[in-house]
């Protein structure tokens, strides 16, 4: 993982317009179409063969009219489209003419192959066909405050679907509960907040964009991109596991996220704050089931990136060291209360200010 360079994503699409592999389609995410059956299974051969992976491509051509390139990747040696097919989970398109992949051959006597060993989406398994296609809810059923009812607190496998900012995920629920399986909902990690990326162009007639449309975008704030670049370069398409916290004011879901490091669990919120690249929030911390525990874990963090003058961090200058000594005094029950100064705040300082008594009332308490 390379955490210094943010570098723009490319798109690839294994080829299928021309004879070759065709990997079956997944519905699109807001469910106006349905998986065809086993994309959800083609698509995770590719994930777990890919994700974390440093890959070789070659754009083999480019389909303009759509904006997509086509090519072949591989895997040390392993050609990616010919191993998709090989395990039944690629189709390959027949031969028109003589406008053929330059691995045709070989695409067509895998394909052979995994028919004849009934593998993947070749499969006549009664069992495994009916469970060929995915029924995700909905998006605009998932109702948030009702899975953090029913969820909170508890480790929730997922994988991220997309990294919005360096602290907002969209993620697919792999919960065994039919109401919320295979659910994409988005989630911000509780305790820390990141650089924003910016924000789209709203619709703004004085702007002078068309139709009312805006056309300057608000610039993403120092170390935006370096916070996201971070957290696709550890989550992005991988499994998690995802702790519901809490929900704010506007029902937006705060969790814990999980992922795994040489092992062991990682909470991305402090691995982003421990890095210069978010800070923590009180009021994001009051969500956690814990909110001692994790204001302890994330403000450790917090002052090591400080310490470093790490990235947001940079310019930090600590406070003087001080003994400062607030006295307080308010309503109380009793008449002496009234004037006993009550130590509120307490933090060091060189010297201690002279402590201010509030005068007693000119009438005793409760006097005729």
């Amino acid at each position: 993982m390379d955490d210094a360079a943010p570098s723009p994503p490319a798109t690839l699409t294994l080829p299928s317009p021309r004879p070759g592999p065709a990997i079956v389609s997944q519905a699109r995410r807001d469910n106006s179409t349905r998986d065809e059956p086993f994309a959800w299974d083609s698509r995770e051969f590719l994930r777990k063969r890919l994700v974390g992976r440093r890959i070789k491509f070659r754009v083999e051509y480019v389909v303009s009219s759509i904006g997509r390139e086509f090519g072949t990747i591989y895997v040390g040696d392993e050609n990616v489209s010919l191993a998709s097919v090989s395990h039944g989970w690629a189709r390959v398109r027949p031969s028109q003419g003589g406008d053929a992949a330059a691995n045709y051959d070989e695409l067509v006597d895998a394909e052979r192959e995994a028919q004849t060993r009934e593998a993947g989406l070749w499969t006549k398994d009664a069992t495994k066909l009916a469970a060929a296609t995915r029924s995700p809810p909905a998006p605009e059923t998932v109702d948030n405050r009702t899975l953090l009812s029913t969820r909170r607190g508890v480790p929730t496998p997922a994988i991220v679907e997309a990294v919005l900012n360096g602290g907002c995920l969209r993620v697919c629920l792999l919960t065994d509960e039919l109401e919320t399986r295979h659910a994409t909902i988005t989630v911000n990690v509780a305790g820390a907040q990141c650089p924003a990326m910016g924000k789209r162009p709203k619709l703004d007639a004085a702007a002078g964009g068309e139709d009312g449309t805006s056309t300057v975008a608000a610039a993403p704030e120092p170390f935006a991109r370096e916070a996201k670049h971070f957290t696709e370069c550890r989550l992005l398409h991988r499994e998690v596991r995802v702790v519901f916290e809490g929900a704010d004011k506007y029902d937006n879901l705060h969790a814990t996220v999980l992922f795994a490091e040489n092992g062991a669990p990682v909470d991305v919120a402090a691995a982003l704050v421990s890095e210069g690249l978010a800070k923590v929030v009180d009021w994001s911390v009051a969500l956690m089931t814990d909110p001692i525990a994790g204001a302890q874990r994330l403000r450790a963090a917090e002052r090591k990136a400080k310490d470093a003058r790490a990235r947001i961090w940079k310019t930090y200058t600590p406070p003087a060291s001080s003994m400062r000594c607030v006295l307080y005094t308010g309503p109380h029950t009793t008449a002496l209360a009234m004037w006993t100064p009550i130590l509120k705040d307490f933090s060091r300082r060189l010297s201690a200010p002279t402590p201010r008594f509030q005068s007693p009332p000119l009438a005793p308490f409760n006097s005729n």
